[in-house]
């Protein structure tokens, strides 16, 4: 047996998968913007990363006096800093864009 029917026959025995949920609803939508012409407007993995890779979990964020006095005043009452407050009101509403994404994704 040569290597190329060695190759082949180790590829035969690995299992094929379906599709999870995710991969089904990425693969319809990837369809779909291929009907629609709109295939042009989605970022590849390598842009996604490029995007993403500055994340050191640190953000500037610039915010109105007011909002931010009603922030240190809400986190002293919760008794926790103002950075813990902001991770657990931010981690919040993001959790719920995120649940309503996934949602979104289900129905496709």
């Amino acid at each position: 047996m040569n290597e190329a029917e060695i190759l082949l026959k180790n590829l035969a025995e690995i299992p094929v998968e379906e599709p999870d949920k995710w991969e089904t609803a990425a693969m319809a939508e990837l369809d779909k913007a291929h009907d629609t012409g709109e295939v042009e407007k989605w970022i590849t993995l390598e842009e996604l990363h490029e995007k993403t890779k500055k994340a050191n979990g640190r953000i500037a964020l610039r915010i109105p006096k007011d909002l931010h006095k009603k922030a240190i005043i809400c986190a002293d009452e919760q008794g926790v800093s103002l950075n813990q407050y902001l991770q657990y009101i931010i981690a919040s509403e993001v959790s719920k864009e995120y649940i309503s994404f996934e949602k979104e994704m289900e129905m496709v």
